[in-house]
């Protein structure tokens, strides 16, 4: 009678799959930076567009005020919907989805629950709209995190 040999299994692993591994968490890695470009680019996207309807709602309120800014907090640092002095309701902001406005979609979670991420130049509360000095070198909104050098910027390249 034949004796079967069994063979041993060898254990380790070859070259071959160590390539194929490597290759694969390298197409994922690279994949996965690409795709958080694309989605820190759509988030900049949208918070410049609702700073530009922030704006609007600003001309809007210095339009039927005389032409005047509205007095304002900085940046409100509790989230209390009866602050007169936060800008959503300095502006008659009052229902949620038009209050969303008011929130950067990058910015962190923390400061989401605030209600409000971006700052309002406080300087120009009051003040006629039309009547600024040098108003291309005046902000008037932005990120709330230049309020704080240590905060990170909540868009990549800055605020």
């Amino acid at each position: 009678m034949l004796r079967l040999r069994r063979r041993g299994w060898r254990t380790g692993i070859t070259l071959v799959e160590i390539t194929v591994v490597s290759g694969i968490l390298s197409t994922m890695s690279g994949g996965s930076n690409a795709f958080m470009q694309v989605k820190n680019k759509a988030l900049g996207t949208q918070c410049q567009t609702q700073l530009q309807s922030i704006h609007m709602l600003l001309r809007m309120y210095a339009d039927e005020n005389d032409g005047k800014l509205p007095r304002a907090w900085c940046f409100p640092w509790r989230n209390d919907p009866n602050d007169p002095f936060a800008l959503p309701n300095a502006l008659g902001v009052r229902d949620a989805a038009s209050r969303a406005l008011f929130i950067c979609p990058a910015a962190p979670q923390g400061w989401q629950r605030l209600g409000i991420t971006y700052a309002y130049n406080d300087m120009l509360g009051g003040q006629m709209l039309d009547n600024l000095e040098n108003p291309s070198m005046t902000w008037l909104m932005t990120d709330a995190n230049v309020i704080d050098p240590r905060l990170p910027a909540p868009h990549l390249g800055g605020y």
